[in-house]
């Protein structure tokens, strides 16, 4: 069963731990008095903010949403969303995809659309996730 959350928060990590990365780090870096102690750390609404901004916006590989996929490949993104009705369920409802969008997506068997609902929905906890595991939160 593929899952969504655990593959996007590989990619978020990875993309931040590459020299390659577009996303600096240091720009949401702040430091701060403590007592007598200087102590450094991130600035996490802004942190999240702006890695939103650039997975959602900059970096559409990790959603598919500026192109309308992200596996450009129907069949992958049907055996991916078929083992997860239940996330697309719940994706389609948060996000307000009406039924009528959904009924004809369907029948088009736009999976590749569907697969992208998903990955917006999960996006902001990914990114979340990822930062946390990563300690910059």
């Amino acid at each position: 069963m593929y899952n969504y959350l655990e593959e996007m928060k590989a990619l978020i990590i990875e993309d931040l731990n590459s020299e390659d990365s577009d996303f600096c780090l240091d720009e949401y870096k702040n430091s701060w008095i403590y007592g007598y102690r200087e102590m450094e750390g991130y600035d996490k609404n802004s942190l999240l903010q702006g890695l939103s901004d650039y997975f959602y916006g900059e970096c559409c590989d990790l959603t598919g949403n500026l192109n309308g996929s992200f596996t450009c490949n129907s069949a992958v993104a049907e055996s991916y969303v078929i083992d997860n009705y239940d996330l697309l369920r719940e994706a389609c409802h948060q996000l307000c995809v009406s039924n009528d969008i959904v009924a004809n997506k369907f029948l088009d068997q736009d999976w590749e659309f569907f697969d992208v609902i998903i990955r917006v929905y999960l996006l902001p906890r990914a990114i979340y996730e990822a930062v946390s595991e990563m300690g910059l939160i």
